[in-house]
């Protein structure tokens, strides 16, 4: 029997309901207890299966429920609600209704990997079985119950982004998958000579894992990881140097996974989106309401940033090529990028990571940091004192005031790694709405990465401060601002640790007491930049690909590469690795990536402005930032604030060439 159109709404929000309340119903969490288990910062109920919690499509995010309205009570009870990371859900109507049908649809993606009762695994069916139809039923969804759609949840647009979240979930799919396929096990343990002890325990752990094998850190064998480049830099066999490389390249485009033809498809997406717009392109679309306006004013910053770059990579890949053959390498490839360079730093840095971390132990840095923070922007962090309730050991609560002591918001720092905690990742989420109406303030949840030592890394420091700054502008800010508007303030307070004199502030000898000296601090600093140049064209050389990409959609993307790297005369040693480079298929970041560069050269800008010697002092300079950047007041959006705190319209990219020693 046919259901009409109204019986089928009923039936997927009844289905949709279903799902968001069994979570309390099959996952209880009683009294005083936490979540067991995490992922990716975000918190899951007990019982949840392992391998849900692997697959990057789903964020099972359940949220903590608070009995009162005080920071410090974590209640017992749990909500879980599914959520896509690459979109943001706002309190409106239209988006209450837009997103369940797309996190749905995540949910169901995964079925078959998780083991889950019988009832909610039949609601879960339902709800993918009538999800096919869900194009025509939220146009006339919209219809039945008089909703005002958002610009960018227009009703004809709506299909196509939601055909576009699911292959870009498809995409990250296929890397996850094509990272597992090209992993591999090692057995000679010639292969693994130089190899810290730490990382071969993990890879001796990781193999029980793989295949349920025997396995030991001394004798292997070892399981090797293609998405990173940690065994590259100490491994001292240039064949297995090699072949993590050429795998690497292989991720997301490999035999079994490849997303080749879903690129072509996601492109082909947004160009329709752009066209719906009333847009020429996908990169018009996305930039007519930045800072930078149109393609023009991008490419014309990335390419006064690229020939620069790529001059400095060629040296240094150059400096790398010579130094290789000192230490017995006499055909150097690309492959060897990374352990010819750990070794070059070895041999010339004045000073090692370990010295320089014991000049900056744990919690000094960030008592230190707070203190900075309160000085300069009127902020307060206060550590939480009572009993309050964690989902981790080590988890940690601050509270936020402001200068007449208002309570202003609370964060959970989340510092250090732990088992089952994903790693390399670091990021600030919300973690409780604030209700003005109701008197209740934010919590932020705030996710690093932070090893087992008590000391800090001056990267480590960098990305606290970089967290820092996203919480201040949401706790300071009014209104809703733009991409540039949302990393201008990160960057900016990140780069306080670029300040050297701020930074040796922030030491203090884990022994002695004594601050950093200054000729240690100068040679610490070289150490950390040395190839910033390479870095800093990586970067530019996505940023450019990214608009290209987008610009002409009847191109292949593989040709459109090919032709950047003719073009720009980009090195062979700066791969494209565009396979699985998730970025470039997100509807925040397509065409937009370069806004990483663009941000940054803002906050250098603005850094220079600060300690620039004029008329204004430093705190009249800092609160005219906390009112403009922070807070927008009496601005819309970042681009305002940069112009009248310096005049400029556009960042100068001088700053940041200088900032990477270019």
């Amino acid at each position: 029997m046919k259901l009409s159109l109204v019986t089928r709404f009923l039936l997927i929000f009844v289905a949709i309901g279903g799902i968001y309340f069994s979570c309390i119903l099959f996952w209880k969490v009683e009294e005083n207890s936490r979540c067991a288990l995490q992922y990716d910062g975000l918190l899951i109920p007990k019982g949840c299966h392992s391998e849900f919690l692997e697959n990057p499509v789903l964020r099972l995010n359940c949220l903590p429920e608070f009995s009162k309205f005080t920071p410090n009570n974590l209640h017992s009870a749990v909500v879980c609600s599914f959520k896509l990371v690459t979109l943001n859900i706002n309190d409106n109507y239209s988006k209450f209704i837009l997103f369940p049908f797309i996190a749905s649809r995540s949910f169901i993606l995964n079925l078959n990997k998780v083991n889950m009762s019988k009832p909610l695994q039949t609601v879960a069916t339902e709800v993918n079985t009538l999800f096919k139809e869900l194009a025509v039923i939220i146009q006339n969804m919209t219809l039945l119950l008089d909703v005002n759609i958002s610009k960018t949840e227009d009703v004809n647009i709506f299909p196509l982004v939601a055909q576009q979240q699911i292959l870009s979930h498809e995409y990250m799919e296929n890397i996850r998958l094509s990272k597992k396929e090209l992993q591999f096990l090692v057995f000679n343990k010639s292969d693994v000579y130089g190899l810290p002890k730490n990382m071969l325990k993990e890879m001796s752990r990781n193999a029980k894992q793989f295949q349920n094998i025997s396995s030991s850190p001394e004798n292997g064998p070892w399981l090797v990881p293609v998405d990173t480049v940690d065994v590259q830099r100490y491994s001292n066999s240039s064949t297995l140097r090699k072949k993590i490389h050429e795998r690497r390249l292989q991720i997301g485009c490999s035999k079994s996974y490849n997303n080749s033809n879903l690129i072509e498809e996601i492109r082909g997406l947004f160009q329709r989106i752009a066209e719906l717009k009333g847009f020429k392109n996908f990169p018009q679309y996305q930039l007519h309401d930045t800072m930078a306006k149109n393609h023009s004013t991008v490419e014309r910053f990335l390419e006064n940033l690229v020939s620069r770059a790529v001059v400095k990579a060629n040296e240094e890949y150059s400096i790398l090529k010579n130094f290789s053959k000192t230490i017995g390498i006499e055909n150097f490839q690309v492959s060897d990028i990374y352990y010819v360079g750990t070794k070059y730093i070895l041999k010339f840095a004045k000073i090692n990571n370990t010295e320089i971390r014991e000049y900056f132990p744990r919690q000094h840095v960030l008592n230190k940091i707070f203190k900075f923070i309160e000085k300069t922007f009127g902020i307060t962090m206060k550590r939480d004192s009572t009993n309050y309730d964690t989902y981790a050991s080590g988890v940690e609560l601050y509270n936020v005031f402001d200068r007449d002591n208002e309570y202003l918001a609370s964060i959970y720092f989340d510092f250090l790694k732990r088992k089952g905690k994903i790693s390399n990742k670091v990021w600030t989420t919300l973690f409780r709405q604030s209700f003005t109406y109701l008197n209740i303030k934010p919590i932020f949840l705030v996710v690093l990465d932070f090893d087992l030592e008590n000391t800090l890394s001056f990267d480590m420091i960098s990305s606290l401060l970089h967290e820092l700054g996203h919480v201040l502008q949401a706790i300071l800010s009014k209104q809703i601002s733009d991409d540039n508007s949302l990393e201008f303030p990160s960057m900016f307070v990140e780069h306080f640790s670029s300040n050297i004199e701020i930074l040796r502030s922030f030491s203090s000898h884990y022994a002695t007491g004594e601050l950093m000296p200054r000729s240690k601090l100068d040679d610490a600093l070289k150490r950390k930049k040395a190839f910033d140049g390479t870095m800093l064209l990586i970067v530019i050389y996505r940023g450019i690909i990214d608009q290209k990409m987008y610009l002409n959609v009847n191109k292949p993307w593989s040709d459109i590469v090919a032709d950047v790297r003719t073009r720009y005369n980009i090195p062979e040693h700066v791969t494209d690795e565009i396979c699985n480079f998730e970025k470039f298929t997100s509807m925040n970041y397509a065409a937009k990536y370069y806004t990483y560069l663009w941000n940054e050269a803002l906050a250098l800008e603005l850094q220079a402005f600060l300690y620039k010697d004029d008329d204004l002092s430093f705190n009249e300079k800092t609160t005219s930032i906390r009112k403009l950047v922070f807070e927008l007041k009496n601005v819309t959006n970042g681009a305002e604030a940069f112009k009248l705190l310096t005049g400029n319209n556009f960042p100068d990219e001088n700053y940041l060439l200088e900032y990477y020693g270019i």
